[in-house]
């Protein structure tokens, strides 16, 4: 087989096998409490976070989200191995808190169900009840199935009946990136920044209550576990700070790190170990071992006058690239079809995830032919151009641009700076043998990769593998009505004023999604004050309206 895959969360290959995490059965925990990982057999036990930072860094000695107010309150998994949806959804609060949107409490259950296995069979081969999650389980629930409040699906609700399409259940906000911090790049460094930037980051250790200093909440393991032991201890937390003169001291006495220094993390056990600190020296926390690491970078709000387009339902499994099948694997153009027939007249987002890290990219509008993409890339319009900044998924944003069809397609267009191929997060099968952790639910003939003056279908390239359960790329776009478009023709000119004047004075009315977009400063109410920002941004005395 030419395809070339890995996992983009881990970068461990598909044949390795895989084992449910639960917890250890002692008098410390609870089983069930620690479970929510799966562990890889046969992976990489390297842990970088020893390394020390240089004696120059610029980075504080002490640093805490929870300090800065961007941390919501610690939420309590029971007996469920849920910890990777329970640290996934404190991230995302976090996320919120940082960018505005106020503090939120969001639905695990609403994750631990979009991960469940499917009525049709797709979906994560799990079960909600008792059975844990890869990180990157968490990671596609954000992305893809977004996130909702905790008082409309609340935690261990029982109920029985699975959302099949969670048609019921409009999500509040999306994660719109994610930074993924690898084996081969998570330093000490590389996290604090993270943490700093972004608020947090989810990781993960093997918990034991041997290794706890109880009155501290001090946690370190120095040990060489074996995979049995490791198998029943992966947990997920969200890291929120560090202090670099945190004693070793405060550990137990009988298993003490060589040096001060310790990461604080968020617990979900409710009042129970809330809060931990874990030397920076444990051998296990920020490990490929159970996964990985990654930080929620930015949101998408979801609201009556957006709508996110994708066709992959899950999110991205791994990152694939095409070695031996297109003529340049390091330039690539990775494309999704979309259907645009929805009134929402413009585009302003493409999500897409990679691992090519300093890489070009340019993102297109490219038509098609009966639902083809066209290789003529005079009708390509260029909506955005840069750089890779970081490994994990991107949520770019540019212009607005009028779709002029109801049919069209997006481009990723990669174009590797290094000895990295040319890759995309791709929505594809994990498992082998027949013995599947996850099952796509695959569109065929929807994405597309060009090459030079080459095309080919992904379809087309799976059927060429014997492969009957296929893929897709996930790319997204963010579908949207121009805040001010009042009438919503994809233009924001002198009607709009006329409407929202005209809305004012109670002459016409507004439906709720006319509403939305009419009340430009957010303040719940359209009035004269609209309109008159309305004004100033025709008479482009303004750049935007916030």
């Amino acid at each position: 087989m030419k395809k070339i895959f890995a996992l983009v969360m881990s970068l461990v290959l598909v044949l390795c096998s895989a084992n449910t995490a639960f917890a250890l059965k002692d008098n410390t925990v609870k089983s069930g409490r620690t479970g929510g990982v799966l562990i890889q057999q046969g992976t990489s036990l390297k842990s970088n976070l020893p390394k020390t930072l240089e004696s120059d860094s610029a980075l504080p000695e002490y640093y805490s989200s929870l300090d800065e107010g961007y941390v919501t309150s610690v939420k309590d998994q029971d007996e469920q191995n849920t910890c990777i949806l329970f640290s996934s959804t404190a991230a995302m609060e976090t996320a919120l808190l940082i960018n505005g949107y106020g503090e939120y409490d969001l639905s695990e259950e609403y994750g631990n169900y979009w991960s469940s296995t499917r009525k049709d069979g797709t979906g994560w081969q799990r079960d909600r009840v008792n059975m844990g999650a890869f990180p990157y389980t968490g990671y596609g629930y954000l992305t893809s199935g977004g996130v909702v409040e905790e008082s409309l699906f609340p935690y261990m609700s029982r109920t029985e009946e699975y959302f099949e399409n969670f048609g019921d259940i409009e999500p509040l906000f999306y994660a719109g990136g994610i930074k993924v911090i690898c084996e081969d790049d998570i330093t000490v460094e590389n996290m604090k920044e993270s943490i700093m930037r972004y608020g947090g980051v989810v990781s993960s250790f093997a918990f034991s209550g041997k290794y706890m200093e109880k009155n501290n909440n001090a946690f370190f393991c120095g040990d060489a576990l074996g995979d049995d032991e490791l198998a029943s201890l992966g947990h997920s937390v969200y890291v929120i700070g560090w202090d670099d003169n945190y004693s070793k001291e405060n550990f137990l006495e009988s298993s003490q790190p060589n040096n001060n220094g310790a990461w604080l993390i968020k617990n979900s056990w409710g009042t129970f170990y809330d809060y931990i600190w874990i030397s920076y020296e444990d051998k296990y926390l920020g490990s490929d071992l159970f996964g990985g690491n990654f930080a929620v970078t930015d949101v998408i709000k979801n609201h009556s006058c957006n709508e996110l387009l994708n066709i992959d339902t899950y999110g991205t499994i791994y990152s694939m690239n095409f070695e031996g099948t297109v003529i340049d694997p390091y330039d690539v153009t990775f494309i999704n079809t979309f259907d645009f027939s929805k009134e929402m007249p413009s585009i302003s987002n493409v999500q897409f995830t990679t691992d090519n890290v300093g890489a070009d990219y340019d993102i297109y509008y490219i038509q098609t032919d009966n639902g083809v993409p066209t290789d003529d890339e005079t009708r390509w319009v260029k909506l955005a151009q840069g750089q890779i900044p970081y490994n994990g998924t991107h949520n770019i944003s540019f212009d607005p641009y009028i779709v002029p069809d109801s049919q069209g397609a997006i481009g990723v267009r990669i174009i590797s700076n290094d000895d990295n191929l040319a890759s995309i997060g791709c929505c594809e099968w994990l498992g082998d043998s027949g013995n599947y952790q996850f099952l796509p639910r695959t569109q065929d003939n929807r994405s597309f990769i060009k090459s030079g003056n080459e095309s080919l279908g992904l379809t087309e390239y799976y059927n060429y593998l014997d492969d009957d359960l296929g893929g897709n790329f996930s790319i997204r776009v963010l579908a949207n009505v121009q805040q001010g478009d009042a009438d919503k023709n994809g233009e924001i000119n002198v009607n709009d004023v006329t409407n929202v004047q005209k809305y004012c004075v109670k002459i016409i009315t507004l439906t709720e999604e006319n509403i939305d977009v009419a009340d430009v400063n957010n303040d719940g109410v359209v009035n004269v004050r609209d309109a008159t920002l309305v004004q100033m941004y025709i008479a482009k005395m303004i750049e935007s309206f916030s």
